[in-house]
């Protein structure tokens, strides 16, 4: 399968262009307002950013982020930096 067969069946339809851009100013608003937002796999965590400095694996001085009930929404699934590979539906290739 050649890379522009590839694109074509990965581009968005307009429907979708038009969600995925409402999602970006979505974003962008967030991080206007001060939220800071942190990832651990398929979770988005969102914190008040007034408040918070930096999420890392340091225990010192710090709180375990799995002790907390905050706000949080499942997403896809984040991975390393390995790489990834797409799999396209039967009938579409």
């Amino acid at each position: 399968m050649n890379q522009d067969i590839i694109e074509s069946l990965c581009k968005l339809d307009e429907k979708q262009t038009k969600a995925f851009i409402n999602l970006k100013k979505a974003y962008n608003k967030c991080l206007k307002s001060g939220i800071y937002f942190h990832q651990v796999l398929e979770t988005l965590q969102a914190y008040n950013g007034n408040n918070i400095s930096d999420i890392n694996d340091n225990p010192e001085e710090g709180f375990c982020t799995q002790k907390l009930s905050i706000n949080s929404m499942k997403i896809t699934s984040g991975w390393a930096d390995d790489n990834h590979y797409v799999h396209f539906q039967k009938d579409k290739i």
